[in-house]
């Protein structure tokens, strides 16, 4: 693969809020406007935790049939996020990924890199051209989701600025963003 694109943002925030981002998905409805279709599928999510490492597999909606297929791949028919322990994310699409590294500057502030990759190819070759164009398209949209988490990251700097926030009430099941800073504490002491 090839590096096409790195986006960097400046995030008034401390880098744990963005790698917790990519530990659970009750957020992406909502916030990422996903279709129902999408929203179901989640359902069948699974999720892996590998020591300090987390897998996360989001079967695509087209490929929910094939699920429970022997020779099921979920490379090719879901969504992967790898979270490698303590700060980067790859989120592989089948067709392309991209590389999440939120790199902390200070207790609140962190410079927040994305890296678009891509099969190298000819242009010249319809076939890929044809996965150029839609692999762009593709990204543009990523991109435009991860403007979004940029904007709730803006929003909880404000929130905890508030004189009337003293915690933060997190889900039960989102059992990965315990385990991380767990891990974090961990390491610490040790």
């Amino acid at each position: 693969m090839i590096l096409h694109e790195v986006i960097e943002w400046d995030v008034p925030i401390n880098y744990k809020a963005i790698v917790d981002g990519f530990n659970e998905i009750y957020h992406v409805t909502e916030l990422h406007h996903s279709p129902p279709e999408f929203t179901k599928a989640t359902r069948f999510a699974s999720f892996h935790v590998t020591g300090d490492n987390f897998m996360c597999f989001v079967p695509r909606p087209v490929s929910l049939d094939e699920l429970s297929s022997e020779t099921y791949d979920h490379h090719r028919n879901s969504i992967c996020h790898y979270v490698v322990f303590p700060n980067t994310v790859f989120n592989c699409n089948p067709e392309h990924l991209q590389v999440f590294q939120p790199i902390p500057l200070g207790v609140d502030r962190t410079k927040f890199l994305c890296w678009e990759l891509i099969y190298p190819g000819d242009m010249n070759d319809p076939e890929y051209a044809s996965y150029y164009k839609k692999t762009m398209a593709h990204w543009e949209v990523l991109k435009g989701v991860v403007g979004e988490d940029i904007a709730v990251y803006d929003q909880m700097t404000r929130t905890k600025k508030s004189s009337a926030f003293n915690q933060q009430i997190l889900s039960e099941r989102e059992f990965k963003i315990a385990i991380y800073h767990e891990n974090m504490d961990r390491k610490i002491r040790d």
